[in-house]
């Protein structure tokens, strides 16, 4: 009779105890990856920061698409050379990671489609138009810092991110906010959690 009530409650604490700890190192990891990840981006933006600046300071008076223009080839420019050639490049932009070069393509028709639109309807084409496309770029880069046999690439996803404004010391910061879904252990029970993190880093500007 005891052991007709003592085993089923021990089978339960045995559950849970188990989904705690499946959940505790899924959080760290996820912690890890979006820590480590929003590092190594912010990292990456100096360089285009610096390219950006160069843009802006030659194309002082015109509209900022074509600042943004002149940004997108300038790397073009420099990733050509390095494809072509087997000699070093000294232009750093030839060295910038694809998902920061699409980023820069992206934020170039931000502008050019944002001084067609109004405002309300260019917020609208972003969160659904651009604003996907973006955190689809960046996956890999915060994957790559995660333990995949803990967080498997399908239960991830990028769910917000936060980007510089060049040129503007103040908002130098770059976050990233990312979750990933978990299914209950528990038999009987279908039931996914979601745990989410979130990272900020300022860049460095050179100030």
């Amino acid at each position: 009779m005891e052991a007709a009530i003592v085993m089923p409650v021990f089978l339960v604490f045995a559950l849970a105890l188990n989904m705690f700890v499946q959940l505790s190192i899924l959080e760290l990891s996820l912690k890890t990856a979006v820590t480590e990840s929003t590092k190594q981006m912010a990292a990456y933006m100096y360089p285009v920061e610096l390219l950006y600046v160069e843009a802006r300071d030659k194309a002082s008076g015109t509209k900022a698409a074509a600042v943004w223009r002149d940004l997108v080839e300038k790397i073009g420019q420099a990733r050509d050379k390095l494809v072509q050639a087997e000699e070093w490049v000294e232009d750093y932009a030839a060295f910038l990671p694809e998902s920061i070069v699409k980023w820069v393509q992206w934020e170039q028709t931000m502008r050019e489609e944002g001084e067609e639109m109004g405002k309300e309807a260019y917020h609208q084409y972003y969160n659904n138009t651009l604003a996907p496309l973006i955190y689809e770029a960046f996956k890999p880069i915060v994957l790559h810092h995660a333990n995949q046999s803990v967080i498997k690439p399908d239960r991830f996803r990028i769910t917000d991110m936060k980007f510089p404004t060049l040129g503007d010391p103040s908002k130098a910061y770059l976050g990233i906010e990312a979750e990933v879904a978990f299914k209950l252990p528990i038999p009987f029970v279908n039931k996914t959690v979601y745990l989410r993190k979130r990272a900020y880093e300022r860049i460095w500007t050179g100030a």
